[in-house]
């Protein structure tokens, strides 16, 4: 259940929501009550949202609500404001955290780390255009240059007298001569999630080591495609997500097929992690009754019904219902609610009791005919694949087969996966393969103390002058094949972290063992260079041997001290 209080009946979004644990507003006895119904219903979790001040009142009574959901048999998936990987603010995390002392609470199983972001538009997230200097790095990075870059897709970036920008809501939308560039753009703001929400969760996990980390996604079942919106894509957050959440508010009693689709897409992103969905119900206000109706309402039932039907048949984890608390919000004219003021019957109470027991027992789905989804298949990306697919995903259905969905190039490895680059280009060794990528959890080299210091992009490192350098890295497999490592696997295609002869220093140092899609590899400590007397550049990226280079680069400068 998503969670607000029932004191909370008639309040818009920006009235309580936010502060119902500050005092003179919190009311431990109605959450008792609800805490009670919520649980007598057969449901063992719900969602809340943090409160948004590391104030000690505040947090005082956020844990008063957490110690009466734990006795209720409730585990709470816990909303921390701040935390956008996109837009992360330590400081304010770290002070949340520390107040409630949150990592040592038994009542909480995960953490909500945004609340339906997106990579661009009007709502909740900068514009795009603020990413605007990280996007031309990344293309200077992948490609080299910006005049490789817009030779290998065939069409400029869209200029604004000499500066350069990206492509525009239009091109990242419709197929046109842009395709390839738009589809380079959305590798780009995948890259970006990755290595934002690698950051995010390592310093979460620093601070509490004992809870699932997730975010709930507004792509909804369809993934979302209103211009200049772009929801996170899960192929950029599944390596570091403990679960995948997306939300159901395009699923309606004819379109379970969405819910379906939408669990096998997760499942292809990311196939061993839980699907649980975030959000989804049915607006029961009539606007022109000005009220909710007993027809309303036996919809707002039905369709939790329809919902949870698809969920089972899915092999879904779990899902949050939109929301507790029923009666009029003004600021969206809604009524979502599943119990109202009076804690009186609303039909959707009696579909969660007939479906709670059945949800419990929820098995995985093993598919019995699979599809090939290729989610670079239009400017649009996976949304426009999604609906591509949809139709043909449905049929099986209705003949009564499981369809799921994999990558065109599943059980390949690093040895054998097509060298296709980004846009369904060629590869040609200056573009980034699609099949193949990588980034570091970190390098690390050994200073001019011995110590071993992690190496950022563009970092100047003093090293020992004439003296061994040691080196040491980890490194996350992003892209959907498995690497083989180059220590056991003598022929074209092992894996290395190496450097090119234009990177400067040159170097190649094996991968230890095979690494699965989002799985890390580690490359044990190994020697760099023999000897340094002058400063050197290095720039460390991956290779398959004598196939492709891929992934994340960070260049150092070494630079030799006595």
């Amino acid at each position: 259940m998503n969670y607000n209080p029932l004191f909370e009946a008639g309040c818009g979004a920006y009235e309580l929501p936010m502060i119902w644990h500050t005092p003179g507003h919190y009311q431990p006895d109605v959450i008792e009550e609800d805490m009670t119904q919520i649980a007598a219903m057969g449901m063992n979790s719900i969602s809340l949202k943090c409160s948004t001040k590391p104030d000690l009142k505040p947090m005082r009574n956020l844990l008063d609500t957490l110690r009466r959901a734990e006795r209720h048999g409730l585990k709470v998936n816990m909303a921390l404001s701040g935390a956008d990987p996109l837009n992360f603010d330590a400081e304010h995390v770290k002070a949340l955290m520390e107040a409630g002392d949150l990592a040592n609470n038994e009542a909480i199983f995960a953490y909500d780390i945004a609340w339906e972001p997106q990579f661009g538009g009007k709502r909740k997230a900068r514009h795009r255009a603020d990413r605007d200097p990280d996007w031309i790095a990344w293309v200077k990075e992948q490609y080299g240059s910006v005049d490789s870059a817009e030779k290998d897709w065939g069409c400029a970036l869209p200029r604004q007298g000499d500066a350069l920008g990206s492509p525009s809501d239009e091109q990242l939308f419709e197929d046109g001569e842009w395709t390839a560039m738009a589809l380079a753009y959305r590798r780009f703001t995948r890259d970006t999630l990755s290595r934002s929400f690698r950051d995010a969760t390592v310093q979460l996990r620093s601070l509490d080591p004992h809870h699932l980390i997730s975010f709930r996604s507004g792509a909804g079942a369809a993934g979302g495609n209103k211009a200049g919106e772009m929801p996170y894509d899960y192929i950029g957050v599944a390596k570091s997500c403990d679960m995948l959440c997306p939300e159901g508010w395009s699923i309606k009693t004819e379109t379970q097929d969405k819910a379906r689709l939408t669990t096998a897409y997760c499942r292809m992103v990311a196939p061993k992690k839980p699907v649980m969905w975030a959000e989804f119900g049915f607006n029961a206000w009539d606007a022109a009754a000005g009220n909710v109706t007993k027809k309303t309402l036996a919809i707002q039932g039905d369709t939790l019904k329809t919902f949870y039907d698809a969920f089972l048949d899915a092999g879904a984890q779990g899902g949050f219902i939109w929301r507790w608390t029923g009666w009029f919000r003004p600021d969206e004219v809604s009524d979502f609610g599943v119990c109202p003021p009076d804690r009186g019957l609303r039909p959707q109470q009696e579909v969660i009791r007939q479906y709670a027991p059945r949800i419990y027992e929820t098995a995985l789905v093993v598919p019995d005919v699979w599809l090939d989804f290729d989610p670079d298949a239009h400017a649009a990306g996976y949304h426009q694949a999604y609906m591509d697919i949809l139709p043909e995903f449905a049929k099986l259905r209705a003949e009564g087969k499981r369809p799921g969905l994999k990558w065109a190039v599943a059980g390949k490895t690093s040895a054998d996966v097509p060298l296709i680059a980004v846009g369904n280009r060629p590869y040609d060794g200056n573009n980034p393969p699609k099949y193949l990528n990588a980034e570091f959890n970190y390098i690390r080299i050994e200073n001019a103390k011995g110590e071993m210091v992690e190496a950022k992009n563009g970092a100047e490192i003093p090293v020992k002058s004439g003296a061994p350098i040691h080196a040491e890295a980890s490194v996350g497999n992003t892209g959907p094949v498995e690497w083989l490592a180059a220590g056991t696997h003598s022929g074209a295609g092992g894996v290395y972290l190496s450097s090119r002869l234009e990177g400067g220093l040159q170097f190649e140092a094996p991968m230890a063992e095979d690494t699965p899609s989002l799985g890390d590899a580690k490359v044990d400590t190994f020697v760099l260079t023999s000897a340094l007397t002058k400063p050197t550049a290095v720039r460390f990226e991956m290779t398959a041997k004598d196939r492709a280079w891929f992934g994340e680069k960070v260049g150092v400068t070494l630079k030799p001290v006595s």
